[in-house]
């Protein structure tokens, strides 16, 4: 079975820059780490299953797509019916429910990012470079995991907050005989 292409020369020889970046140029090296940032910050999981760990893409991509599918299913409920949307948020199992997952989401886009960083293997980028790589990944890990993870906060706070104020159930005017209110 010949695997031979352009970047193969055959069997045994990496040559492939994406898998195999110690035989690229410093230019593609440069190249293939922004992009894998880029696409850890469009599709999460989408470097992992081009450049590292297949599984672990994978199972990364199902949860993208799940994530996905769900806000798109949040968006058509608002638009159709958005008090059974306000009802099932404000729930506090929901909303319970909901900011356990934002903080799952958040600790998983990390985990990612920095999977990321494994499969970009810094020391083979030129010096000048690396500041660069490892800054645009910090900042895009805070950009994404640090809104989620502040999402799932906010989601906390709210969901205290509506709590406390209708713990005690709806306001009732106590009734007197022989009085009459207008």
């Amino acid at each position: 079975m010949d695997q031979s292409n352009e970047y193969n020369a055959g069997p045994g020889t990496l040559t492939d820059p994406v898998r195999n970046p110690q035989s690229a140029p410093p230019g593609a090296r440069t190249k293939r780490a922004f992009i894998l940032l880029l696409l850890t910050l469009v599709l999460p999981g989408s470097a992992q299953v081009v450049a590292g760990n297949r599984m672990l893409g994978r199972r990364a991509l199902q949860v993208t797509f799940t994530v996905w599918a769900v806000v798109l299913a949040a968006l058509v409920l608002a638009l159709t019916n958005r008090a059974l949307l306000v009802t099932s948020l404000t729930n506090g199992w929901a909303s319970f429910i909901l900011m356990v997952i934002l903080a799952l989401l958040a600790a998983g886009w990390a985990l990612l990012f920095l999977n990321t960083l494994r499969i970009i293997r810094p020391p083979l980028l030129e010096r000048r470079v690396r500041p660069l790589v490892a800054g645009l990944l910090a900042v895009l890990m805070v950009g994404t995991s640090g809104s989620l993870a502040y999402g799932a906060y906010m989601l906390n706070v709210s969901r205290s907050a509506v709590g406390t104020i209708f713990s005690s159930g709806p306001r009732s005017i106590p009734w007197t005989a022989g009085t009459t209110s207008c």
